[in-house]
């Protein structure tokens, strides 16, 4: 016997779904009227190359780029960051985001908020020092060769994404899930389609990188994409 509280959440999750389908079926339309904006970019010259990093976390997928991209471009707000060689970005809801460090943890009321209504977003940032294959020994792993100029734009995408406070810094707001890490005010609101790993893509697609955004809601799909336009470094298990 199915209880008035399973069927709302029947009754979201058949939302959700719905709205999937009106969004895809949108963006389609909007990335074939802009696909110039992506091909123009041609092919990737190899003699000014910048490394910049797509983790897989099973459920969530996170940017990574060195330190040094940053400092030029956010003066001292990078001292807020935690310390090392290499950052980590990852973008999403804020209580579930904060509340669920792995899939283990998934709290379906929580997801089914997240994906119906506008709520608050986060921003992650791990700082490390290793390399970073090595870092994400567990984690699927691609990696890019971009120029100096592709690269700017992914750090103005991500500098853009953090929320400023009263006095004009970025608002860092607790110990992140791993590491050196920390988390950070949103700017954007997060809801379906707008979702984390959607976030990735918008940020690869500055960097030139071909990809359908709005396709690639689960992380499988947005790395399954990615080994056509980048290195597979690592692929542990596709179907996560």
């Amino acid at each position: 016997m199915i209880n008035q509280k399973d069927r709302q959440q029947i009754f979201y999750m058949r939302l959700a779904f719905l709205l999937s389908i009106i969004f895809i079926v949108h963006s389609d339309l909007i990335y074939s009227q802009n696909v110039f904006n992506l091909t123009e970019y041609g092919q990737i010259s190899e003699d000014s190359t910048y490394s910049v990093y797509v983790v897989s976390h099973g459920w969530h997928t996170g940017v990574v780029l060195a330190r040094n991209d940053f400092i030029p471009s956010m003066g001292t707000d990078s001292i807020f960051f935690p310390q090392g060689r290499w950052l980590e970005f990852g973008w999403g809801d804020k209580d579930f985001y904060m509340s669920t460090p792995s899939e283990e943890d998934v709290n379906w009321l929580t997801t089914v908020k997240a994906a119906i209504w506008p709520t608050a977003s986060v921003i992650h940032v791990v700082g490390f020092d290793k390399p970073v294959p090595e870092y994400f020994s567990v984690s699927d792993l691609i990696g890019f060769n971009i120029t100096d100029s592709l690269r700017r734009e992914i750090v103005k995408f991500i500098i853009k994404s953090f929320a400023k406070n009263d006095d004009g810094k970025i608002d860092s707001l607790s110990k992140g899930l791993y590491g050196e890490s920390r988390f950070f005010t949103g700017r954007e609101k997060y809801y379906f389609p707008k979702t984390c790993n959607v976030w990735t893509a918008r940020a690869l697609v500055e960097g030139g990188i071909r990809l359908k955004p709005y396709y690639c809601q689960k992380a499988s799909t947005l790395m399954d994409n990615l080994e056509k336009e980048g290195t597979v470094i690592r692929r542990i298990d596709k179907n996560r």
